[in-house]
């Protein structure tokens, strides 16, 4: 946005170290007991090690009747919450830019490229499994394996495998001989044998040898006074080191985008037609029928970093696939037969960030004509959704079927905040406290999303036709694509997917299903509930004790991000219940009655702790949290003795403290704003009561 709005130069700089989650703290103990019991044969220990499962249940955030329901239903679940945790990397505290690179950072940097399969057949880590005895993708996808010698689960395969790839990569790369040799000779010391297939390991050193030479050239302080300076830049591609693009180092370059008339790619086409049969058989599953509509929250990291995935999976949902020149351009798409499909085409609603908007109109529109296209096809309304929905919106907003003008309105289904504008609003209201209910928040994205953009059409008010298609929605999806991408960091998708969430429930007076897709590993992609990914992103990163430790490092601007995740998880909570309540009793355990946290935020950042035990209190005061008694009295106290803390700073600077309490204004409080909603709904009518 800056490039494109003010020809700025961009320095580009590494990511935040990142690191395997391991299996610390619950869950370490979770795979422990579930260990245990299956190598014991003793019928009194079982019974004691269940009951045990079901409090850790509880404790990770698993719904407490799962927890006291069908013990071989409850190992599954664990078993596949640990897997999925063992194969989550984190960031092992911030990056500080222009920092020295040391040989763990090169390591990480190394391991963060190698997971990404790179034209090899193989990841490094597929090969080096294969080397331990086991195959990576079964045990990424098999919850029940077990590991025939020694009856550990999955969980535990993955921990050993991490620990393996550092130790090897370490070896290698702080041995004085030359990297082929190093790699090599590591290679038959930590395995206890020769590697079978020596000269795919020779390959991969000759790569080794190309991340560590691009990274050890990064001159990211340079680049910045150079820029300050007004010297040139030399310029370099953007994208993400978890997809495996070394090239993007050196940094401290001037980064560029990319060619969208080649996106999206190959690659990225058969990611997204998998994840949408995934998506599709998941949703049969639980429903007994395929979604009729599926919402998408589309942001511009799907093009400069993941060539396009999502757009790949929009266009597969409709029964669509691109169509590439001789040179590699996009030209088109083109239909797949119901035939051959072999099932309905799925509608779409799509809610497109503002970079998106904004920076790629061109693929915005391809895939609005492709809607169009869709839209037109003379086939039966109960396999052609897309058209279903067109004919029926003509008909409820009494558009003339003839009228090519009103064909485009009802064919509208991209939409987004008005142009010059980046919010949803609901954020905003949320960590504002501006709002009083669930009616409040849907009334709030309605009015700041319904803003329709595609072919011909840039911003156009239309609260009819995202009404219209939020009204038809069966399922609201987000895609992840690379640890570097947490849900409970960015407040963007708690308030747009979260808003979009409310406005649809209360428009069908049900509660729809909220999925999240996860591309991290092409080869164990995976559609999730919202509930288990916020799940995940509590267990490896908010109560990971390791992630705790590795964001105090940085004193003050790590207590911030932790307690933007606490922010998060509270958004969460309002927007969609996807949280489960007990979390917050983690974080209050966590952060207010451990005494070694509880310094290291007074010490460091006592207002990002104020913020947070604020928040918790507010949550408890709207009914989005019913904690324990004494539970709830501790974290008063504890917030209380924090505020005199405050108090005293404030006052030794010669300041006034502002206190800690929570007054809620909302558009029904203030004329000027109550005014405008007034107007809004004037020509968008009301939402209905839920």
């Amino acid at each position: 946005m800056a490039k494109r709005r003010g020809y700025a130069a961009l320095i580009d700089h590494l990511p935040p170290l990142r690191a395997s989650v391991g299996l610390a703290g619950p869950l370490g103990e979770v795979s422990d007991l579930l260990n245990q019991r299956a190598r014991t044969e003793d019928l009194g220990l079982k019974r004691q090690l269940e009951g045990s499962l079901r409090e850790k249940a509880v404790e990770l955030g698993f719904d407490q009747t799962l927890a006291n329901g069908d013990f071989n239903e409850l190992t599954y679940e664990l078993r596949k919450a640990l897997t999925l945790a063992a194969q989550s990397q984190v960031e092992d505290g911030l990056w500080v830019f222009g920092e020295k690179l040391t040989a763990k950072t090169l390591i990480g940097l190394v391991r963060a490229v190698l997971r990404y399969e790179a034209g090899e057949g193989l990841s490094f880590r597929e090969r080096l499994a294969q080397e331990l005895g086991f195959n990576l993708t079964a045990v990424q996808n098999d919850p029940h394996w077990l590991d025939p010698k020694t009856l550990k689960g999955p969980e535990t395969a993955l921990a050993r495998l991490d620990q393996v790839e550092e130790s090897l990569l370490a070896k290698a790369i702080n041995s004085p001989r030359d990297l082929k040799t190093a790699l090599l000779a590591a290679l038959s010391e930590t395995l206890e044998t020769a590697p079978s297939d020596p000269p795919y390991w020779e390959r991969l050193a000759d790569r080794l040898e190309d991340i560590l030479t691009r990274a050890q050239n990064s001159a990211e302080m340079t680049g910045l006074i150079n820029g300050l300076n007004g010297r040139f830049l030399t310029p370099g591609p953007s994208g993400s080191l978890g997809r495996g693009r070394a090239e993007i180092m050196p940094t401290g370059r001037n980064f560029y985008a990319l060619d969208t008339r080649r996106l999206p790619t190959l690659a990225a086409v058969k990611t997204g037609q998998a994840l949408a049969q995934d998506l599709l058989d998941k949703h049969k599953t639980e429903e007994g029928r395929y979604p009729q509509s599926v919402a998408f929250f589309w942001i511009s990291s799907d093009l400069l970093q993941r060539d396009g995935e999502d757009l790949a999976q929009m266009l597969t949902l409709m029964g669509l696939k691109p169509q590439w020149s001789s040179s590699g351009l996009l030209t088109g798409v083109t239909v797949i037969p119901l035939m051959e499909l072999k099932r309905p085409r799925i509608d779409l609603t799509i809610r497109i960030s503002g970079i998106m908007r904004d920076s790629f109109s061109g693929t915005v529109e391809l895939l609005d004509r492709a809607i169009q296209m869709v839209s037109g096809l003379d086939e039966p309304v109960e396999m052609n959704y897309v058209r279903a929905h067109t004919l029926e919106n003509l008909k409820e907003q009494n558009l003339p079927s003839d009228s090519q003008e009103a064909k485009r309105k009802a064919t509208l289904r991209i939409f987004s905040a008005a142009p010059g504008s980046c919010v949803s609003g609901v954020y905003l209201a949320l960590m504002a406290s501006a709002w009083r209910d669930e009616k409040d928040l849907a009334d709030i994205y309605f009015q700041h999303g319904s803003y329709a953009f595609g072919e011909g059409v840039y911003g156009e008010l239309a609260p009819q036709a995202l009404k219209a298609a939020l009204a038809r929605v069966d399922v609201n999806y987000l895609k992840l694509s690379a640890d570097a991408e947490d849900i409970l960091g960015c407040g963007g998708y708690f308030g747009v997917q979260g808003g979009l969430s409310l406005v649809a429930n209360r428009l069908q007076k049900r509660k729809i299903r909220e999925y999240l897709g996860d591309s991290r590993d092409p080869k164990a992609l995976k559609t999730r509930t919202l509930a288990e990914e916020i799940n995940r992103a509590v267990s490896t990163r908010l109560l990971n004790p390791a992630w705790v430790a590795g964001q105090k490092r940085h004193g003050y601007a790590g207590a911030k991000e932790i307690a933007k995740m606490v922010g998060g998880a509270y958004g969460w909570r309002a927007t969609t219940k996807a949280v489960d309540p007990a979390i917050f009793d983690g974080i209050v355990k966590t952060f207010f009655l451990d005494p070694s946290n509880r310094e290291f935020f007074e010490q460091n950042n006592p207002y990002a702790l104020e913020e947070m035990g604020r928040r918790l209190l507010e949550a408890a005061s709207r009914n989005l949290w019913d904690p324990a008694p004494e539970l709830l009295e501790s974290l008063k106290a504890a917030y209380l003795s924090l505020e005199g803390v405050l108090e005293e700073r404030t006052e030794n600077f010669g300041g006034e403290s502002q206190g800690g309490a929570v007054d809620i204004l909302t558009f029904d409080d203030v004329a000027s704003w109550r005014q405008k909603m007034d107007n809004w709904r004037a020509k968008a009518g009301d939402l209905g009561e839920t």
